[in-house]
């Protein structure tokens, strides 16, 4: 099954929020998370997050082997 990227990653409808945050929103935010941890890092922690998210998302729609 294909992951896409903007299906809510916790698909509970509710009136006032919608469906929350996407997929690659939330990997995006847990990649954030991780990233900055270190103190020492230095590099686009957003952007670097995101492209995380991305890769991720891509990773997991590759065929099983």
């Amino acid at each position: 099954m294909k992951t896409k990227p903007n299906e809510a990653a916790f698909p509970l409808k509710n009136e006032l929020i919608g469906y929350g945050l996407t997929k690659r929103e939330y990997f995006a935010a847990m990649a954030l998370c991780g990233i900055s941890a270190d103190p020492s890092c230095s590099i686009d922690l957003c952007g670097f997050a995101v492209k995380m998210a991305d890769q991720l998302i891509e990773e997991l729609n590759k065929e099983q082997k």
